[in-house]
């Protein structure tokens, strides 16, 4: 919702109730809102990440559909073929390396996990050199992908990469697919 000058086909609001959500519930610049919240019951298909809490009614906003994110398996960055489960890397010597972009949903799933694992974070929008990611000793060096792949041209075989998955209502897709083969004609009749 960030650019108002942009022409709305679909809209499509994601709650996260795993985040700190709406804050205090102002708008910028008092606080996290771009719009207010009474928005939300006019948005087109709202999805929620995360349990939601008791002190938000989302009765009010219509439909709503679940997602959750599901980070399960590891690829290695030298090899995108080999594939591991985050949980074979419990009894390795790890180290988890972010930037400050990711580094609270990976280090909050590092530790949901149940590794053990040294936690290393980059200012936000970090760019990584090889010494920032080579660690004597470690077995594992695991990194959200989007930071892992930045590393490609300097990877050792330590170095994994955890992409970010979502699980999403299955009744949602025929929804979207239905509007955008309707805007789709739309677009074409013009």
């Amino acid at each position: 919702m960030q650019y108002y000058r942009l022409e709305r086909d679909i809209e499509l609001t994601v709650v996260d109730f795993s985040e700190q959500s709406f804050g205090n519930g102002l708008l910028l610049p008092a606080g996290p809102l771009r719009r207010s919240l009474k928005f939300l019951g006019k948005s087109g298909i709202i999805v929620i990440n995360g349990k939601q809490n008791h002190q938000t009614d989302t009765s009010k906003w219509g439909k709503t559909y679940n997602m959750k994110l599901i980070n399960k398996i590891a690829y290695n960055v030298c090899n995108p073929e080999s594939h591991q489960l985050i949980s074979d890397f419990r009894n390795k010597h790890v180290h988890a390396v972010a930037d400050a972009d990711n580094s609270r949903w990976f280090f909050d799933f590092i530790q949901k996990t149940g590794l053990n694992a040294e936690l290393h974070t980059y200012a936000e929008n970090h760019r990584f050199i090889q010494q920032e990611i080579h660690f004597s000793g470690a077995d594992i060096i695991l990194m959200p992908e989007e930071n892992a792949l930045q590393c490609q041209d300097f990877a050792d075989r330590k170095l994994w990469a955890l992409p970010r998955k979502a699980w999403v209502n299955s009744e949602l897709q025929p929804i979207l697919l239905k509007k955008l083969r309707n805007n789709s004609v739309l677009q074409n009749q013009r």
